[in-house]
């Protein structure tokens, strides 16, 4: 399993269920979590490249003359009101 691989170490993730193949798909599904709260700073320390702010993911995603599809301006993640204090 590659994938959970990749899950696990990066992201700090554990299997949550045995993978399981279902009908109609050619190979087993599992799920994979974290607690997040308590695992995001060591994940940001071992990948700083993966923390960013609302104003770097707009400049990168956001398309010229289009309508913002999910935040504005004024919107801040509920983890960057905490970092600010």
């Amino acid at each position: 399993m590659l994938i959970s691989a990749f899950y696990r170490k990066v992201f700090l993730q554990e299997p949550w269920g045995a993978p399981k193949l279902y009908p109609g798909l050619i190979k087993p599904v599992g799920l994979m979590a974290a607690k997040y709260p308590e695992i995001r700073e060591s994940v940001f320390q071992r990948f700083p490249f993966m923390r960013s702010s609302a104003f770097e993911r707009r400049m990168l995603f956001e398309r010229p003359g289009k309508q913002p599809l999910l935040s504005t301006d004024d919107d801040v993640s509920r983890y960057e009101r905490l970092q600010q204090g």
